[in-house]
């Protein structure tokens, strides 16, 4: 059964490929380390954001909510085009987080017998 934030994040996703395919046409044959490289720096941008909007930093600058999930944006952008040039089927990547989150709870419930 498809959620409501499943229907969304899809929607997201198409459209990011349609924005790419109308703007950049070009846009496939770029090579994935462009796209892995923009990736890491709107991550940069998502962490000076946070910075910023928990006082750190040398020039007082005060990043709005709608500022920060801008830059998140940009990072999902940037993933589903790092996941397109992987030729990585995206419907996929729920399977994959949810095995990832089990892993995580397999380890985590693991150190909690040993008593960490």
């Amino acid at each position: 059964m498809k959620t409501n934030r499943m229907i969304c994040m899809t929607e997201s996703w198409d459209n990011i490929i349609k924005f790419n395919e109308k703007y950049f046409p070009g846009w496939r044959g770029i090579d994935e380390i462009y796209y892995s490289n923009a990736l890491a720096g709107e991550v940069g941008e998502i962490c000076n954001a946070v910075k910023h909007r928990a006082g750190g930093g040398t020039k007082e600058k005060k990043v709005s909510t709608t500022e920060l999930m801008d830059e998140i944006a940009d990072t999902f952008i940037y993933l589903e085009l790092l996941i397109e040039k992987q030729y990585l089927d995206v419907t996929s990547l729920s399977d994959a987080i949810n095995s990832k989150i089990k892993t995580n709870i397999e380890r985590m419930e693991a150190r909690n017998e040993r008593g960490e």
